[in-house]
């Protein structure tokens, strides 16, 4: 066997150890902690497969006809259940940072013109990352983030809650122009709300709280809309009843 033989292999070696090195990252803890989470989503699928046809009608299956078109914040904590209790078929919905339509806009016209949903509500938080990320210098963020941070057009010197509202508002008055013409003929109908997670507001821990419906803002006039007269429970921003 000869010397230059013996490298080659050598280098072969070397390059395979390399590359296998390079496509594991991670420490055995790391991955062992990948491997638990990866396991959890299989087995909760398996279970979720076995109760597949109790959940999925056949029509939903074949055809998606939803009620809402929702526009959320990306934030984890935040779960489908505090607006349905229906699984599957009844809202389109879109998440992203800071719950803006400017970088969904697609998706938003999806669900509003091609779904034809009636109702397109947009979701606040309280504690809102985003929000928070805004109301700071984040300059030195990545063009993305800065990009989508530039949309919530939020004011540094109020309060997050203040703040949170008012992007609401923002985004809210940012789909009525999009959809001026159908808001107004009522093919859809376009509504603020907050999702308060820590009480911040007032009303309790997990609480929805209504603060526009088609650019209306002020508490007594959200409380005799037509929309909301005869709600139970209903929590208006600005209105302590």
């Amino acid at each position: 066997m000869s010397f230059k033989f013996c490298i080659a292999v050598l280098s072969i070696l070397l390059s395979i150890t390399t590359a296998t090195a390079a496509s594991v990252p991670h420490t055995v803890e790391e991955v062992r902690h990948i491997k638990s989470l990866l396991q959890k989503m299989i087995d909760v699928n398996l279970r979720y497969k076995e109760k597949f046809h109790d959940i999925i009608s056949h029509s939903t299956l074949e055809q998606q006809t939803p009620h809402a078109t929702i526009v959320m914040c990306s934030d984890s904590r935040i779960d489908m259940d505090i607006l349905t209790d229906t699984p599957a078929g009844e809202m389109f919905v879109i998440r992203n940072i800071g719950n803006q339509l400017s970088t969904a806009s697609g998706s938003v016209e999806y669900g509003v013109d091609h779904l034809k949903t009636q109702l397109l509500l947009v979701v606040g938080h309280s504690g809102c990352g985003a929000v928070k990320a805004a109301m700071q210098d984040y300059s030195s963020e990545s063009e993305h983030l800065k990009a989508e941070l530039n949309t919530l057009n939020i004011n540094p010197k109020d309060s997050l809650n203040q703040n949170l509202v008012r992007n609401v508002n923002n985004q809210v008055s940012d789909a009525a122009k999009k959809f001026q013409e159908k808001m107004a003929s009522g093919k859809v109908l376009i509504m603020g709300m907050i999702y308060d997670m820590h009480n911040d507001f007032g009303f309790g821990n997990g609480q929805l709280i209504l603060v526009n419906i088609n650019t209306l803002t002020d508490p007594k006039a959200l409380r005799a809309s037509e929309y909301t007269k005869g709600l139970k429970h209903l929590k208006i921003y600005g209105n302590r009843n």
